[in-house]
């Protein structure tokens, strides 16, 4: 059974992902009534799938169950470059800082990035990763396809993908 703490977290998820919903349908229907796009058919549709949205939200709140999915986190780039970031926006749960894998290249027997050259940042409200891949060019990476987690704990929060080109 899963503890206070847990059900704690998944209310917060329920109003951040109410809120999140909320802002992008008003920012968009703003954007679109300022062009003349935006009638009474757009409202009722953007009216039920927030309540949709909030209704899904609340039972897997009440449920104990849900909870944000791993962020994909994609990174192309030619085998000659020296570094790579990406920003994502994800919650990270806990306190405590991410920790990353190291890359594994698909179907690469023994290829891999190692962790200490994939860096990992947690911006200061927790809703963003910054994730960059240094010293690539020391490391040279053959081409081909490289996965790996960030994770806290045993929660995945996101999956890096990259892709090493020529």
């Amino acid at each position: 059974m899963a503890g206070a703490s847990t059900y704690l977290e998944d209310w917060i998820q329920y109003w951040g992902s109410i809120g999140r919903v909320f802002t992008t349908r008003l920012q968009k229907a703003l954007r679109d009534a300022r062009k003349g796009d935006y009638g009474v058919d757009r409202l009722l549709s953007d009216a039920v799938a927030l309540w949709a949205e909030g209704f899904d939200a609340w039972c897997a709140a009440w449920l104990g169950r849900g909870g944000p999915a791993p962020a994909i986190v994609f990174l192309r780039f030619p085998k000659d470059t020296e570094f790579k970031l990406r920003f994502t926006r994800v919650p990270i749960p806990g306190g405590t800082l991410p920790e990353r894998t190291d890359l594994v290249r698909v179907s690469g027997a023994g290829a891999m990035i190692p962790k200490e050259h994939v860096k990992v940042e947690v911006s200061d409200l927790r809703d963003e990763l910054t994730i960059k891949l240094l010293d690539l060019e020391k490391l040279k990476p053959g081409e081909g396809h490289y996965i790996g987690l960030v994770h806290i704990d045993e929660r995945p929060i996101a999956v890096i993908h990259a892709l090493v080109t020529r």
